[in-house]
């Protein structure tokens, strides 16, 4: 937002106020945080392609609208209104994991490189012709949050030379070939509960495309339990979500093939652990498992 700002006139819109911090009180998002300690103008409509902030827009259209993760898929009218349209930044090589959760399903299903895109919106989500993308490497220690700053570091860049071609008249579109195509989509709730029974790549990858939040988990003891880093550990036969192993700072839990050597924790109701804390604290014993 910074750079964009530092060169454009710029105008912010982004979600009203929630309740945050346990629901005690409303808070303004952080985008509206930075855009408020930049001095630019805000706008928190509960939809932007429609009702009064739609009339705003239509009065005194802008030149152009980008979109970062807004979370809102825009109606035709509105794509319609700046006069050199909507772009978006996505956190994907498009065609490929179009949708919600490109960084997390990547992560999950084990890619060695993803990448950013910017590209016009139509009314069809993820879809509209591509400007410039730029590859990047998913490292094997990356979790989501690693790995979303830094194509969010990544993005910015790119989003600035879109809008430098966009200016000179220079800007390339490239329609999607749909044939590519992939989707990734949200979540569920019952996705963020370890399935100790499939192998330990799979559930090496659940835990760090939900890490640092919302964070996979399992259960120890009766209570919740999240795993926010693991390693894989070959040619141990545990019986999946069984402790099979403990040390000093060690714990190995058994997967459907191989297990995982967890390194850092959270139980229900307690700070984040590292592993050997969590032995300390707890002391479980190889009868136990992460299950119940």
């Amino acid at each position: 937002m910074k750079g964009i700002a530092e060169k454009y006139p710029v105008k912010v819109v982004t979600g009203p106020d929630k309740k945050r911090d346990r629901g005690k009180k409303l808070r303004p998002s952080p985008v509206k945080e930075e855009a408020l300690s930049l001095g630019l103008e805000v706008y928190t409509p509960d939809k932007v392609s429609e009702g009064e902030f739609l009339e705003i827009v239509r009065s005194n259209p802008p030149d152009i609208v980008v979109v970062v993760a807004f979370g809102e898929i825009l109606k035709e009218e509105f794509i319609n209104l700046p006069k050199y349209g909507v772009i978006n930044l996505h956190f994907s090589l498009l065609p490929k994991y179009r949708g919600a959760e490109p960084v997390r399903r990547a992560i999950l299903n084990g890619e060695k490189k993803t990448g950013v895109t910017t590209m016009y919106i139509n009314p069809l989500l993820d879809q509209g012709d591509i400007l410039l993308q730029r590859e990047v490497d998913i490292r094997e220690d990356d979790d989501y949050g690693t790995l979303s700053k830094r194509l969010s570091i990544i993005g910015r860049d790119l989003l600035l030379k879109t809008l430098e071609l966009i200016e000179s008249g220079k800007a390339v579109r490239k329609p999607q070939r749909d044939g590519e195509s992939s989707y990734a989509k949200k979540f569920t709730k019952e996705e963020l509960k370890i399935p100790w029974e499939r192998d330990a790549v799979y559930v090496r990858n659940l835990i760090r495309a939900l890490s640092p939040k919302p964070g996979a988990y399992t259960f120890f003891r009766g209570k919740r339990l999240k795993i926010f880093r693991g390693d894989i550990v070959e040619g141990l036969d545990i019986l999946p979500g069984k402790i099979g192993k403990i040390e000093k700072d060690t714990l190995i839990v058994g997967c459907g093939n191989d297990a995982l050597s967890i390194k850092s924790l959270q139980l229900e109701g307690k700070k984040v652990m590292s592993i050997d804390e969590f032995i300390r604290g707890y002391k479980p014993d190889i009868s136990e498992n992460f299950t119940e």
